[in-house]
């Protein structure tokens, strides 16, 4: 849409930008065929990078080579949720998923990373990456992760059990230390009310009892 709008857009630039957006709105709509139809009608106007990522997205889809996957991930910055599920157990994938996950995503990955195999080597560069943005503040404060979501991540993690499913993992010490770290830089996180509050400890016996919606704490 910038593009059509721009005054120094060629008729070219602009007569490409909408055959693009056209057959991304045929996908959006039937699916490949659709995007496959809308390309057969005009192939002299090229395919364009959201086409060019749509095809992507359906090779993933139909692959079942961790090579084949992890290369398309790396070239079309392709996301988890693009993977199948059968490939979402192979290191290889996971490794070409690893340089663009945000912290988010790190947090609620961490125990898929460590179950493959891929921070197995204390001194690997995954390891060393992990470690790195858990203890960066100012990426924590514009990741504007909750503290609540990295204590939670923590004490799942540090179990070495997820709440749900049959996925374990062995805890890595320098993880869960670092993810202690991370879950007070987070705090910074947390915006002031600028009202005052009563804290009135409850000590009965009901207190022992886990976080309701959260067993882990």
């Amino acid at each position: 849409i910038a593009l059509l709008a721009d005054q120094n857009a060629t008729a070219e630039q602009k007569e490409a930008r909408v055959a693009e957006m056209d057959r991304v709105l045929a996908y959006a709509t039937h699916g490949h065929s659709g995007l496959s139809e809308k390309v057969a009608k005009a192939p002299d106007t090229g395919t364009g990078s959201a086409v060019e990522f749509l095809d992507a997205v359906e090779t993933l889809k139909g692959t079942e080579w961790p090579q084949e996957a992890a290369e398309l991930i790396r070239k079309h910055g392709l996301a988890r949720e693009h993977v199948p599920t059968q490939l979402l157990n192979s290191r290889e994938v996971w490794a070409a998923l690893f340089p663009a996950m945000g912290l988010t995503a790190l947090l609620r990955n961490l125990p898929k990373l460590s179950n493959v195999g891929l921070l197995e080597d204390a001194k690997g560069d995954e390891m060393k990456a992990v470690k790195k943005r858990f203890s960066d503040e100012d990426a924590i404060r514009k990741a504007r992760v909750h503290p609540f979501s990295v204590l939670l991540a923590h004490q799942t993690y540090k179990n070495g059990r997820g709440e749900k499913g049959k996925q374990t993992w062995e805890p890595i010490p320098a993880l869960v230390k670092a993810l202690d770290g991370a879950v007070y830089k987070a705090f910074h996180n947390v915006e002031s009310t600028g009202k005052r509050y009563l804290v009135a400890l409850d000590v009965s016996g009901s207190m022992c009892s886990a976080v309701m919606g959260s067993p882990m704490i």
